[in-house]
């Protein structure tokens, strides 16, 4: 297989592994809705692994790229270098494939963020909602803290018993 031809190989094997995140994300929103802890923690196992996938294949493209000898440069910068062929049709289709899959994960992400953190907010709410307000410190007039609640002090005089 030419270089080409595996540069090209490589792009599609990473749109397939971010169009399986996508999808991963999307389940992620729907178990977010219904509260789904248990299906939360499979998908992001899941993700994890498809993460450690999609860091190879990235590390593999740069060596890839370096060996035909575009070292440092993006594919939006090798594209137009690269003379008209099927080989540069094939890398051209699969890198516009693959910037929109990374466009959709980004919109994906986002609103899966924006639920948990509603999530979180929400369950900081419910647990102050359940927790008693603490109780206030009350001081004696020498400054030491009084253990009881003070009991209020009657007033000699009622409205009744004064004189106008």
């Amino acid at each position: 297989m030419n270089p080409f031809d595996r540069l090209a190989f490589n792009l599609e094997s990473q749109l397939e592994n971010y169009n399986r995140l996508i999808d991963l994300e999307l389940v992620k929103v729907e178990s977010l809705y219904q509260n789904d802890i248990e299906k939360l923690k499979t998908i992001t196992d899941q993700e994890e692994e498809l993460l450690k996938t999609l860091t190879l294949l990235e590390r593999e493209r740069i060596a890839l790229v370096s060996a035909m000898g575009f070292s440092g440069m993006t594919m939006s910068q090798i594209l137009p270098r690269i003379a008209p062929s099927d080989e540069k049709q094939r890398l051209n289709t699969a890198f516009k494939q693959l910037r929109q899959a990374l466009a959709k994960l980004k919109e994906t992400n986002g609103i899966s963020k924006n639920l948990t953190e509603i999530r979180i907010r929400d369950t900081e709410l419910a647990i102050k909602a359940m927790t008693p307000p603490p109780k206030p410190v009350v001081y004696n007039h020498d400054g030491t803290v009084q253990k009881n609640e003070p009991e209020k002090e009657k007033s000699k005089h009622t409205f009744k018993n004064q004189r106008i």
